[in-house]
């Protein structure tokens, strides 16, 4: 969800909304759009590099004018259990160097 009269961007992972009155999520981060600071370290966020979902999805309007000028998100099935900067994160398998490392956007 994105707030934007403040800028302000808030992803959660394992949402479920079961009534008007409760809702639970696995975890969740706030992002301020106008700031490029990282979170700690070793913190995860609905992704589990610990960075926003958002900045790397693809728009369709990038797809239609065939350009898109931004790190994109991508997935892979098994990751080492290391992480590449900026991630702050990892959720590797194993530990496992022949496998990628967990960098932005690879969960």
């Amino acid at each position: 969800m994105v707030n934007p009269a403040t800028c302000t961007l808030y992803e959660l992972y394992d949402a479920h909304y079961i009534s008007p009155t409760g809702s639970t999520a696995g975890s969740g981060a706030i992002w301020n759009l106008d700031s490029n600071a990282l979170r700690p370290a070793g913190w995860t966020s609905a992704d589990a590099a610990g960075l926003p979902i958002l900045p790397g999805l693809l728009r369709y309007d990038e797809v239609q004018a065939g350009s898109v000028t931004h790190a994109i998100r991508m997935t892979a099935e098994s990751t080492d259990t290391s992480f590449i900067w900026p991630a702050r994160h990892e959720a590797g398998g194993s530990s496992n160097p022949n496998l990628p490392r967990w960098a932005p956007g690879s969960g």
